[in-house]
């Protein structure tokens, strides 16, 4: 466990700063990191989130350099502001 922790602490902008394993369960003390999550630009939010899901084809268009009509430039700002938030934040939701 305490791998994976660390390896999800890498990509969220989420410091780790104490945890204990129990026999059925695990508590961890958390604590956001604004200031990196606040300086995080397009590409690294899609480079983070794409580390732990699949992403979505016009974040991969994005990357690629490729032109983006109206509709996917709306589509993309509408992830990437979903996608930040997710990456500074502990909800499960």
């Amino acid at each position: 466990m305490e791998s994976k922790v660390k390896a999800l602490s890498a990509i969220f902008c989420i410091h780790v700063c104490a945890y204990a394993v129990m026999n059925n369960h695990y508590h961890l003390v958390l604590k956001i990191d604004l200031d990196r999550a606040n300086s995080l630009s397009n590409r690294e939010i899609i480079e983070l989130w794409c580390k732990v899901t699949k992403g979505h084809d016009v974040a991969t268009k994005y990357m690629n350099g490729d032109a983006l009509i109206e509709g996917e430039r709306l589509l993309l700002d509408g992830l990437l502001a979903e996608w930040h938030e997710r990456l500074s934040s502990i909800s499960c939701t």
